[in-house]
């Protein structure tokens, strides 16, 4: 006989976990080609692309996967499926070629560097089946709205770490490649969170659909998945590479070395602005100690009490009475 909790528990939602093993599929197959980009790319020595045309490249390359997206959404056919499936898979190999330089210098010139790649390979494993899971325990917590309305609030994060790959590009500073990694491997951990979550709610809301919509919906996923995954892998790479240099030119060391002594000048200049400004402002807020003020009699209050004189009961303010004092 079936509990309470099993009862009422969703149909749709029992019909989603059969999804989630065919987006893994796909995850695992768009980062293979990705490796397998990468693998082409350095045994055959195939010439490295300059930035701009890479760039227009990709671009290129997710406008077609983002056609025929939408081509296969508005017609989910045998046809339009395979369109879709090929064209990811197209992209990845694209972003391994991208990579591989990357890669191919972790391999020849920094020392343990395959070493370095498959611990890396292992953190990305290990953090990315954390992250799956804390997303399976809030989701049965009933929050998994939160993590999905968070999404669009990290494209403004991609612009900076985009930025300081740029600044990157033209100092080569270790520092830079640092926060860039760190930055990095934080930014796509929360990606693969959400997309992970939104992955699990469109396969409930799917669940009586057409089996090739549901393909559909799995190979987006494994697109989007794939892509935080591997975006992971590079900025632990990135951190790792930021910290194995040790030369006197570029090391986080000397980074910060620099960057204090470019910024001791404006510091004390901004200190001796705002000390300045501080003494003229206490002096015009009064730290002059106050006047008293002077009675009819030419005598201040402190005055009156030391010589004895007050002007109470007398009807002429003029005239100063004497007060009698007792010794």
């Amino acid at each position: 006989m079936r509990s309470n909790a099993q009862i009422a528990q969703p149909v749709s939602y029992t019909q989603a976990q059969h999804l989630i093993p065919k987006a893994i599929l796909y995850t695992m197959a768009d980062l293979a080609f990705m490796a397998l980009g990468t693998f082409l790319s350095i045994y055959f020595a195939w010439p490295i692309m300059t930035l701009l045309p890479a760039l227009l490249l990709t671009f290129l390359l997710v406008g077609i996967l983002y056609i025929t997206m939408s081509a296969a959404l508005d017609k989910p056919t045998d046809e339009s499926l395979s369109s879709l499936r090929m064209t990811g898979f197209a992209l990845f190999v694209w972003l391994g070629y991208t990579v591989s330089p990357f890669i191919a210098h972790f391999i020849f010139f920094i020392p343990n560097g395959p070493l370095l790649l498959a611990m890396a390979g292992v953190a990305t494993l290990l953090l990315s089946l954390s992250v799956a899971l804390f997303a399976h325990i809030e989701i049965g917590y009933g929050n998994a709205d939160k993590y999905m309305m968070m999404r669009p609030l990290l494209g403004n994060f991609i612009l900076a770490i985009i930025l300081i790959g740029l600044l990157n590009s033209f100092f080569q500073m270790p520092l830079l490649l640092l926060i860039q990694g760190v930055g990095g491997a934080f930014l796509f951990s929360l990606y693969l969170l959400g997309d992970i979550v939104q992955h699990i709610k469109m396969s409930e809301l799917v669940s009586d659909a057409r089996e090739n919509f549901k393909d559909i919906i799995c190979i987006i996923s494994g697109v989007s998945i794939a892509l935080d995954i591997a975006n992971i892998f590079i900025s632990i790479l990135k951190i790792m590479a930021a910290c194995s240099a040790k030369d006197d030119k570029g090391s986080i060391g000397s980074d910060l070395y620099k960057i204090g002594r470019a910024l001791i000048g404006p510091i004390i200049a901004l200190g001796a602005i705002l000390g300045i400004n501080y003494l003229f402002s206490s002096a015009k807020k009064g730290d002059i100690p106050p006047v008293t003020p002077v009675n009819s009699n030419g005598l201040g209050n402190q005055q009156q009490a030391a010589t004895g004189y007050s002007n109470a009961g007398n009807n002429n303010p003029e005239i100063p009475v004497a007060k009698p004092v007792y010794y």
